[in-house]
């Protein structure tokens, strides 16, 4: 009897254990369009409905791995400074899945540049001295100075 109880134990485990479904995992590589990865770059990943949220950041072979994800409709987002932010909607997660997203990001650099300037000349150089407004409007950077003359003397 013990041994038929022990067989049936084994054979009902072993079918609950074959029932469970595997860990769901989201993974990927982020690289540049050159093929290098990208270490440290941010990596999200929302629910359509915004209440599930995974992030993490990729390892130094560009690499990231989320564990356990439910199954439905995701987002994926990817950012690192200097690169353009991607965004991939509508990411179906299927229970038990290992999802594979590799990601390519473009370099995106970009920088505040600001010229500054400095115009002088004298008044007396400028034909109509009523026309300085004109001139120091058409000046689309810098600083206009000018200095008088007078215009009576030789």
């Amino acid at each position: 009897m013990s041994r038929a109880f022990l067989l049936l134990f084994l054979v009902l485990s072993g079918s609950t254990v074959a029932a469970a479904p595997a860990a769901t995992v989201v993974q990927g590589v982020v690289s540049d369009q050159g093929g290098s990865v990208l270490p440290g770059a941010s990596v999200e990943l929302r629910s359509a409905t915004g209440d599930i949220h995974f992030d993490t950041h990729t390892n130094r072979d560009g690499a990231f791995r989320f564990e356990g994800v439910p199954s439905g409709v995701f987002s994926l987002e990817v950012s690192l400074p200097n690169f353009s932010r991607l965004r991939r909607s509508n990411v179906q997660v299927e229970a038990g899945a290992k999802l594979t997203i590799n990601v390519t990001l473009s370099l995106s650099l970009s920088a505040d540049v600001v010229v500054t300037g400095k115009n002088s000349f004298d008044l007396g150089d400028v034909e109509n001295g009523d026309n300085l407004i004109g001139v120091a409007h058409s000046a689309t950077q810098g600083v206009v100075s000018g200095r008088c003359r007078d215009r009576t003397g030789p």
